[in-house]
């Protein structure tokens, strides 16, 4: 995710026509609160960890499992980047 309001999710995962560019930025969508057209998916990557097999939802179910955690992942991270250390008054309050 990025600040402009846009996400970027590679796997190295292929697709055959299941479908799974537009089933991962749907995921990736849902969970960060953007429009789908706002999640770029690119797939093949052949330098990211291994990728299960494409065919019978098989890439869907695993691989778009772990675009879930990656993009649950990333909203924490934001989130407790944005919150103030309440140790800290010289930061000012983040509204939510």
């Amino acid at each position: 995710m990025n600040g402009a309001g846009s996400a970027y999710v590679e796997l190295a995962a292929h697709d055959v026509g299941t479908g799974s560019y537009t089933i991962f930025a749907q995921i990736a969508a849902a969970r960060l609160g953007l429009p789908v057209v706002a999640c770029e998916v690119e797939m093949g990557q052949a330098d990211l960890p291994v990728a299960p097999l494409s065919g019978g939802s098989c890439t869907a179910a695993s691989a778009g499992s772990a675009v879930h955690d990656a993009c649950s992942a990333s909203v924490v991270q934001s989130r407790r980047k944005r919150q103030p250390n309440p140790e800290d008054n010289s930061q000012e309050s983040i509204p939510r």
